[in-house]
């Protein structure tokens, strides 16, 4: 806890606003995506879900393949206490689907789906888009299902499993990702791996969003290591998440960006 602290105070200081990137394409895309207020009818709708997660007093066994929860190791755990600590907030939701409708991914993987709420953000961005969302744990899925009928989500489909048994068949059928959001397993060396797994699939114009970047030591780690790839030229940290662009375009740079 200590170490977080003081990384985020390191952020804080460090970190701007957004003002823009060289390509101006790229820099007025992201403009959209990082103004709070672009807001959508649609969050409305998905506010619903998220508050009635937040009231659901179902206990759910959960089998964590990743490495747990911020708040508890129990197996065992209600689906308001995931809405509350595990699922993505309301403003780096909006965020994700700002991502999603600025840059008009189409075709968009999630790792992690846990309640579906993002996945909500992510399917609703983009109705012509196929979201694809893995989710290890199968209580949690079968929860996600009914979020997905509450919201009428008609272009999800969720793949349940362990991502080591499933992210490759996945991507193995999958003719390009436009955005991956990592997520679910917070460990160094499964980011790594999964980002080496979905690289032949992405593409100049792809988008990889690193989710809890500053979770652990090995979790910044990896951030660091995925920005000073080859394949990385723009990389936005925002502390609670990172942005990679493969863009050659762009300079290669890390920014740190205030949101």
């Amino acid at each position: 806890m200590f170490r977080q602290a003081t990384t985020y105070g390191k952020y804080l200081l460090q970190a701007k606003p957004f003002k823009g990137v060289e390509d101006l394409n790229i820099s007025e895309s992201l403009k959209k995506v990082f103004d709070k207020d672009r807001t959508f009818y649609s969050f409305l709708a998905l506010d619903v879900v998220r508050n009635k997660n937040r009231m659901d007093e179902r206990v759910l066994k959960v089998n964590d393949l990743g490495a747990g929860s911020k708040s508890t190791k129990r197996d065992q755990r209600s689906v308001k206490s995931i809405a509350d600590s595990a699922v993505k907030t309301k403003k780096y939701a909006e965020l994700m689907f700002r991502l999603v409708e600025s840059f008009q991914s189409s075709t968009v993987l999630e790792l992690g789906t846990s309640l579906g709420i993002t996945t909500g953000y992510l399917s609703k961005a983009n109705k012509d888009a196929k979201v694809y969302t893995l989710e290890g744990a199968s209580e949690i899925a079968n929860v996600a299902r009914e979020n997905f009928k509450l919201m009428k989500l008609t272009n999800v489909e969720l793949i349940e499993g362990d991502f080591n048994d499933t992210l490759q068949s996945l991507v193995g059928r999958l003719d390009k990702i436009d955005l991956a959001y990592l997520d679910g397993n917070h460990r160094k060396e499964a980011t790594l791996k999964y980002f080496d797994w979905i690289l032949p699939k992405l593409n100049d114009q792809s988008i990889v969003v690193v989710d809890d970047i500053n979770w652990s030591a090995g979790m910044k780690e990896a951030w660091i290591e995925l920005v000073n790839r080859k394949e990385t030229t723009l990389a936005i940290n925002l502390f609670e998440m990172g942005l990679l662009f493969l863009d050659p375009k762009l300079k290669k740079e890390e920014l740190l960006v205030r949101y």
